[in-house]
Protein backbone atom coordinates (compact mmCIF):
# COMPACT_ATOMS: atom_id res chain seq x y z
CA UNK A 1 0.00 0.00 0.00
CA UNK A 2 1.52 3.53 -0.91
CA UNK A 3 0.64 6.43 0.60
CA UNK A 4 -0.38 9.53 -1.79
CA UNK A 5 -0.71 13.45 -0.84
CA UNK A 6 -3.61 14.77 0.18
CA UNK A 7 -2.35 17.95 -1.61
CA UNK A 8 0.72 18.60 -3.61
CA UNK A 9 1.76 22.58 -3.36
CA UNK A 10 3.03 23.80 -6.37
CA UNK A 11 6.91 24.88 -6.07
CA UNK A 12 7.60 28.62 -6.00
CA UNK A 13 8.73 29.73 -9.32
CA UNK A 14 12.31 30.74 -9.87
CA UNK A 15 13.36 34.30 -8.70
CA UNK A 16 14.65 34.83 -12.60
CA UNK A 17 10.90 34.26 -13.76
CA UNK A 18 9.07 37.04 -11.37
CA UNK A 19 12.09 39.58 -10.74
CA UNK A 20 11.63 42.69 -13.34
CA UNK A 21 14.67 43.18 -15.44
CA UNK A 22 17.40 45.86 -15.92
CA UNK A 23 17.58 45.69 -19.45
CA UNK A 24 20.35 48.57 -19.41
CA UNK A 25 22.70 46.47 -17.36
CA UNK A 26 25.43 46.07 -19.80
CA UNK A 27 28.69 45.54 -16.79
CA UNK A 28 28.59 43.14 -14.32
CA UNK A 29 30.82 43.41 -10.91
CA UNK A 30 30.10 40.57 -8.53
CA UNK A 31 32.10 42.28 -5.60
CA UNK A 32 30.32 45.50 -5.77
CA UNK A 33 26.60 44.28 -6.48
CA UNK A 34 26.99 41.37 -3.55
CA UNK A 35 28.00 44.90 -1.39
CA UNK A 36 24.56 46.59 -2.75
CA UNK A 37 22.54 43.83 -2.24
CA UNK A 38 23.50 42.76 1.16
CA UNK A 39 23.16 46.86 2.42
CA UNK A 40 20.15 47.30 0.92
CA UNK A 41 18.34 44.06 2.05
CA UNK A 42 19.92 43.74 5.35
CA UNK A 43 16.79 43.03 7.01
CA UNK A 44 15.54 40.53 4.50
CA UNK A 45 17.82 37.03 4.36
CA UNK A 46 14.79 35.78 1.88
CA UNK A 47 15.40 38.43 -0.43
CA UNK A 48 18.90 38.22 -0.69
CA UNK A 49 18.74 34.58 -1.40
CA UNK A 50 16.48 35.06 -4.36
CA UNK A 51 19.70 37.43 -5.67
CA UNK A 52 21.08 33.65 -6.43
CA UNK A 53 20.59 30.95 -8.57
CA UNK A 54 22.69 28.61 -5.45
CA UNK A 55 22.29 30.60 -2.29
CA UNK A 56 23.45 27.92 -0.07
CA UNK A 57 26.68 27.63 -2.73
CA UNK A 58 29.91 29.18 -1.57
CA UNK A 59 31.73 31.23 -2.87
CA UNK A 60 31.25 31.78 -6.83
CA UNK A 61 29.10 28.76 -6.70
CA UNK A 62 26.41 30.54 -5.25
CA UNK A 63 26.17 32.35 -8.97
CA UNK A 64 25.16 35.82 -7.71
CA UNK A 65 22.47 37.30 -10.93
CA UNK A 66 20.82 40.31 -9.41
CA UNK A 67 21.60 43.70 -9.00
CA UNK A 68 19.91 46.60 -7.23
CA UNK A 69 18.99 49.09 -10.07
CA UNK A 70 18.11 53.21 -9.38
CA UNK A 71 14.57 52.71 -7.75
CA UNK A 72 16.38 50.06 -4.77
CA UNK A 73 14.27 46.97 -6.34
CA UNK A 74 15.62 43.70 -6.86
CA UNK A 75 16.80 43.42 -10.82
CA UNK A 76 18.17 40.95 -13.12
CA UNK A 77 21.38 41.56 -14.66
CA UNK A 78 21.16 39.85 -17.78
CA UNK A 79 24.61 40.01 -18.25
CA UNK A 80 25.24 38.47 -14.84
CA UNK A 81 22.39 35.80 -16.36
CA UNK A 82 24.70 34.97 -18.84
CA UNK A 83 28.03 34.55 -16.98
CA UNK A 84 25.82 32.10 -15.05
CA UNK A 85 24.91 30.23 -17.76
CA UNK A 86 28.52 30.40 -19.39
CA UNK A 87 29.73 29.08 -15.75
CA UNK A 88 27.19 26.47 -15.87
CA UNK A 89 26.56 25.30 -19.46
CA UNK A 90 30.21 25.55 -20.23
CA UNK A 91 31.32 23.92 -16.98
CA UNK A 92 33.12 26.05 -15.29
CA UNK A 93 31.43 25.11 -11.99
CA UNK A 94 30.70 22.00 -9.98
CA UNK A 95 27.37 21.98 -8.58
CA UNK A 96 25.60 19.33 -6.46
CA UNK A 97 23.36 16.98 -9.25
CA UNK A 98 20.00 18.09 -8.23
CA UNK A 99 20.98 22.03 -7.75
CA UNK A 100 22.79 22.07 -11.41
CA UNK A 101 19.21 20.64 -12.61
CA UNK A 102 17.22 23.38 -10.85
CA UNK A 103 19.62 26.24 -12.38
CA UNK A 104 19.38 24.50 -15.52
CA UNK A 105 15.92 24.49 -15.64
CA UNK A 106 15.72 28.22 -14.21
CA UNK A 107 18.02 29.72 -17.18
CA UNK A 108 16.45 27.47 -19.79
CA UNK A 109 12.87 29.08 -18.84
CA UNK A 110 14.54 32.59 -18.51
CA UNK A 111 16.20 32.34 -22.10
CA UNK A 112 13.14 31.37 -23.49
CA UNK A 113 10.25 33.36 -21.31
CA UNK A 114 11.83 36.13 -20.55
CA UNK A 115 14.10 36.97 -23.24
CA UNK A 116 12.98 35.28 -26.49
CA UNK A 117 15.96 33.03 -26.73
CA UNK A 118 16.48 29.38 -27.39
CA UNK A 119 17.59 27.67 -24.67
CA UNK A 120 21.41 27.98 -23.43
CA UNK A 121 22.20 24.42 -23.69
CA UNK A 122 22.04 24.37 -27.46
CA UNK A 123 22.29 28.15 -28.94
CA UNK A 124 24.89 30.96 -28.06
CA UNK A 125 23.25 34.29 -29.60
CA UNK A 126 25.68 37.34 -30.23
CA UNK A 127 23.79 39.56 -27.53
CA UNK A 128 25.57 37.27 -25.19
CA UNK A 129 28.91 37.16 -26.94
CA UNK A 130 29.31 41.34 -27.00
CA UNK A 131 27.85 40.60 -23.66
CA UNK A 132 30.38 37.92 -22.12
CA UNK A 133 33.95 38.71 -21.15
CA UNK A 134 36.20 35.96 -23.57
CA UNK A 135 37.03 33.96 -20.62
CA UNK A 136 33.11 33.37 -20.58
CA UNK A 137 32.71 33.19 -24.56
CA UNK A 138 35.08 30.22 -24.34
CA UNK A 139 33.07 28.69 -21.77
CA UNK A 140 30.34 28.72 -23.69
CA UNK A 141 31.63 27.56 -27.06
CA UNK A 142 33.22 24.76 -25.04
CA UNK A 143 29.74 23.67 -23.39
CA UNK A 144 27.92 23.38 -27.21
CA UNK A 145 31.17 20.86 -28.21
CA UNK A 146 33.52 23.19 -29.47
CA UNK A 147 37.36 22.24 -29.29
CA UNK A 148 39.43 24.39 -27.00
CA UNK A 149 41.72 25.64 -29.32
CA UNK A 150 39.09 26.78 -31.74
CA UNK A 151 36.76 28.45 -28.85
CA UNK A 152 40.29 30.02 -28.07
CA UNK A 153 40.96 31.24 -31.09
CA UNK A 154 37.73 32.48 -31.54
CA UNK A 155 37.52 34.44 -28.27
CA UNK A 156 40.56 36.09 -27.34
CA UNK A 157 41.25 37.92 -30.82
CA UNK A 158 42.65 41.39 -30.20
CA UNK A 159 41.65 42.58 -33.94
CA UNK A 160 39.13 45.14 -33.43
CA UNK A 161 36.03 44.48 -34.01
CA UNK A 162 33.46 45.81 -37.17
CA UNK A 163 30.25 45.64 -38.76
CA UNK A 164 31.34 42.85 -40.92
CA UNK A 165 33.05 41.31 -38.04
CA UNK A 166 29.82 41.15 -35.73
CA UNK A 167 27.84 39.63 -38.91
CA UNK A 168 30.50 36.89 -39.20
CA UNK A 169 30.69 36.16 -35.60
CA UNK A 170 26.68 36.10 -35.65
CA UNK A 171 26.98 33.44 -38.29
CA UNK A 172 29.37 31.57 -37.05
CA UNK A 173 27.57 31.13 -33.71
CA UNK A 174 24.43 30.37 -35.68
CA UNK A 175 26.52 27.34 -37.96
CA UNK A 176 27.83 26.08 -34.64
CA UNK A 177 24.58 26.41 -32.42
CA UNK A 178 22.72 24.58 -35.40
CA UNK A 179 25.38 21.86 -35.64
CA UNK A 180 24.98 21.70 -31.70
CA UNK A 181 21.41 21.34 -31.78
CA UNK A 182 19.90 17.59 -30.96
CA UNK A 183 18.03 17.40 -33.74
CA UNK A 184 20.95 17.71 -36.14
CA UNK A 185 23.34 15.00 -34.33
CA UNK A 186 23.84 12.15 -35.96
CA UNK A 187 22.38 9.28 -33.77
CA UNK A 188 25.40 7.32 -31.77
Amino acid sequence: MSIRPILTLPRKPHALLTLPIDRRARIWDPVKVLERVTARLVDDPAAVRRAFLNPDGQGLNRLLFADIDADNRLVINVVAVFRAAAAIFGGRVQLPPDVDARARAALTEFYRRRLGLPAPASSFTLEEFEALRASDREARLRGLGVSRSLAKKLCWSERPRSAATAREIAELLKAITSAAAPSARQPA
